[in-house]
C-alpha cells in the first residue's frame, strides 16, 4: 500500500513539473456524484432525495433532541440545567446563528437538494412513473420544510430553483402561504396511500394531508382546516393507539396513530438516531420504580438535564395517563429511592425510551411522530369551534 501511494505522489509531481506553468491540469473526473451520473439511474436520484429527507428530518447527532427541546423550552413546559449553553437561546427566545445551524441552515440544505432534483428530473434516466413519484416526494419535503421555517421565522426567502441568486429577500407572506398550500394540494394525488409507500418513512398522501391540516390550523384558515382533517379521517387508515404509554415505544413504531414521523435508527455515532433520553436521566439514575426501566449498557447520561416545570406537571389530572411518561421516582446508583415530585422543577420527560437491546450507543432508534391522528382530531375540533363556537 505504501509503495502504491508513493507511485501516485511521484506521478502527480512529475505531471506538474512536465506541464510547467502555462498549461492547467484538466483531470478526467470519474465521480459518481456528478449530476450527469447521479441522475442516470433511480438509485442516484433517490440518493439525492434521501439526503433531502435526512436534512429535513434533523436526526443527526443531537439535532433531533435540540429540535424537540426548542419547541418546549420556548413554552412553560420544560427547561434544562447543566451543560449545553445553546439551551439558553431557546429559553430566552433567541433564534440567531449562535443557536446552531439546524434551525435555518439544515432546512435550506434540504431545499437545495429538492431544487436540484426538480431541475434535473426532466432528463433523468428513470421511468415516467418513477419521475412522478420522485417529483411529488421532493415537493413534499420542500413544502414541509418551508412550513417549519414559516412557523419559526415567518416568511423566509422562497427558493424554488438551484439557479436562484445567492442572496434573496424574504418572500411576501401571502405568496409564501399560497406556495405551501399549492405544493401540498398538487402532490397529494401523486403520493402513495399510507401503508403503500416504498419504504417506511417516505411521504404518503396521508402525511401531506396531515401537514396541510396543521398548516391551515396555524394560519387560521378554519374551514380549510376542518375540511382537510375530515379528508384524512375519511381515508380510513388511521386510528388512535389504545395505549398512550406504549405508543412511543420502539416495538410499536409504525402504528396507525402516526400520520407522519421522523424515523430514527439506533447507531453508535448518532448519525441516524436520537439522543433525547441522554438528557432526561437524572445523573444518578438506575431504575424507574414505576415501570422498571433500567439504565442500560449503551445508555449515556449527559451533563445537560431536561426538566419539567412543576406547574406543567400539576396541570394534569391524577388519572391522566400521559403522566406515565414522566419520571417522578427512581432508584439511584446507590440503591436509594429518590422522589422528584414537586417542588424543585425536577420531574423528567421520559417519552422516548430506548428499546430492548436497541441502545448500541448514545443514538437510540426512536421514531419521532411529527403528526399523530390525535392531532388531526383536535385540529378539526379546534377549527369547528372557531367556526361555530363550542358544543
Amino acid at each position: 500500500m505504501h509503495f502504491i501511494n508513493k507511485k501516485i505522489r511521484y506521478f502527480f509531481l512529475i505531471s506538474i513539473f512536465s506541464l510547467g506553468c502555462e498549461e492547467a491540469l484538466e483531470p478526467e473526473v470519474f465521480s459518481d456524484t456528478l449530476p450527469s451520473n447521479l441522475f442516470s439511474s433511480l438509485e442516484g436520484v433517490e440518493g439525492v432525495l434521501f439526503g433531502a429527507y435526512a436534512k429535513a428530518s434533523l436526526n443527526r447527532g443531537n439535532d433531533a433532541t435540540a429540535e424537540l427541546a426548542n419547541q418546549e423550552f420556548m413554552t412553560d413546559i420544560s427547561f434544562s440545567t447543566g451543560g449545553g449553553a445553546g439551551a439558553l437561546n431557546y429559553i430566552d427566545w433567541i433564534l440567531d446563528p449562535s443557536a446552531g445551524g439546524i434551525f435555518y441552515t439544515r432546512p435550506y440544505e434540504a431545499i437545495r437538494n429538492v431544487n436540484i432534483i426538480l431541475d434535473e428530473l426532466p432528463s433523468a434516466g428513470i421511468t415516467e412513473e418513477e419521475r412522478t413519484l420522485i417529483q411529488a416526494e421532493a415537493r413534499f419535503i420542500r413544502a414541509w420544510t418551508y412550513y417549519i421555517l414559516y412557523i419559526r421565522y415567518g416568511p423566509t426567502p422562497l427558493r424554488t430553483s438551484s439557479s436562484d441568486p445567492l442572496e434573496m429577500e424574504r418572500a411576501d407572506e401571502q405568496e409564501y402561504i399560497n406556495f405551501i398550500e399549492s405544493e401540498f394540494l398538487e402532490i397529494i394525488p401523486d403520493l402513495p396511500n399510507p401503508g403503500e409507500e416504498k419504504q417506511y418513512g417516505r411521504a404518503t398522501n396521508g402525511a401531506a394531508i396531515g401537514l396541510l391540516t396543521k398548516f391551515y390550523l396555524n394560519t387560521q384558515q378554519w374551514q380549510k382546516c376542518a375540511d382537510a382533517a375530515q379528508d384524512l379521517m375519511d381515508i380510513g387508515f388511521y386510528a388512535l393507539f389504545p395505549s398512550y404509554f406504549g405508543m412511543f415505544q420502539i416495538e410499536n413504531e409504525g402504528n396507525s396513530e402516526f400520520v407522519w414521523v421522523r424515523p430514527g435508527v439506533a447507531t453508535i455515532n448518532r448519525e441516524a438516531g436520537m439522543s433525547f433520553m441522554n438528557f432526561a436521566w437524572p445523573n444518578d439514575f438506575a431504575v424507574d420504580t414505576r415501570s422498571g426501566l433500567e439504565f442500560c449498557d449503551g445508555c449515556r447520561n449527559f451533563a445537560q438535564e431536561y426538566r419539567l416545570h412543576d406547574d406543567f406537571y400539576a396541570s394534569f389530572e391524577d388519572t391522566d395517563t400521559r403522566t406515565e411518561l414522566m419520571l417522578v421516582e427512581y432508584v439511584n446508583t446507590s440503591g436509594d429511592t429518590i422522589n422528584i415530585l414537586p417542588p424543585n422543577d425536577n420531574v423528567r420527560p421520559f417519552k422516548y425510551w430506548p428499546g430492548e437491546g436497541d441502545p448500541i450507543g448514545p443514538g437510540y432508534g426512536n421514531d419521532i411522530p411529527v403528526i399523530r391522528y390525535a392531532d388531526i382530531l383536535l385540529s378539526r375540533a379546534e377549527a369547528l369551534n372557531e367556526l361555530n363556537g363550542p358544543n
